[in-house]
C-alpha cells in the first residue's frame, strides 16, 4: 500500500530494538522490480544475497554494491 493518509487504511505500530552494526535497509517495489537486459527482475532472493554479503563492509562500500547489484 502507498504511504498516504487513507480513511480505509489501517496501520500497526512495531517497535524493533537496535544494537551497534545492525543496519535497517529501507526499498521500494521499484527495486524488486527493476530488470536486468534478459528482463529477468532483480527480486527479493538476490536483495537478500546483497544485504547478507554487504553486511560487514562499510556502508558507502555496500550501498556502492548495492548499487551494482541492481
Amino acid at each position: 500500500m502507498m504511504l498516504a493518509p487513507f480513511e480505509s487504511a489501517a496501520y500497526a505500530t512495531l517497535t524493533q530494538s537496535m544494537e551497534p552494526g545492525d543496519r535497517l535497509v529501507l526499498y521500494t517495489d521499484g527495486l524488486l522490480e527493476a530488470t536486468n537486459t534478459q528482463k529477468e527482475e532483480f527480486g527479493s532472493t538476490r536483495l537478500n544475497a546483497v544485504v547478507r554479503n554487504t553486511g560487514n563492509h562499510p556502508l558507502t562500500e555496500a550501498a556502492d554494491e548495492f548499487i551494482s547489484a541492481v
